[in-house]
């Protein structure tokens, strides 16, 4: 079945190309040796800032491919239709990098935000509230 969808412009479905030529090229051929290692590794994340696909919704002037979240949900879309897993791209470029744009001061942007988007260095985030669980959101 095939359901007609609006929401995507010409550059979001050109920048879909790219991500899907990529992932089938650099990730689904690595699934399983990743699944074995229990995780991916450091050179995927380097081709991927190479190719433009880390911190895609970030502005250019920190590295950044300047998009909006139709990118970003091409990112999403299209690593889910390859059933690829472990890879973590959307936590570091549209949950992490975003809140160092947003509060970061101009010199953590400039040293954080260029590295992630080369995937020269890897973003994550981590909490605890012992006792209480976690709530990222609060």
């Amino acid at each position: 079945m095939h359901i007609s969808r609006n929401v995507f412009r010409e550059d979001h479905e050109m920048f879909r190309v790219t991500v899907r030529r990529f992932v089938e090229r650099e990730c689904v051929p690595r699934q399983d040796e990743w699944d074995e290692a229990g995780r991916v590794d450091r050179e995927v994340w380097r081709k991927a800032g190479q190719e433009g696909l880390l911190g895609v919704i970030l502005p250019e002037e920190y590295g950044g491919g300047g998009g909006d979240f139709g990118h970003a949900a091409v990112m999403a879309e299209e690593i889910a239709r390859a059933n690829v897993s472990g890879l973590g791209f959307q936590v570091h470029s549209d949950i992490i990098a975003p809140y160092i744009a947003r509060v970061g001061n101009e010199e953590q942007k400039r040293k954080w935000l260029p590295p992630a988007c080369a995937g020269e260095l890897i973003l994550a985030i981590a909490m605890t509230e012992p006792g209480t669980g976690s709530d990222l959101k609060s």
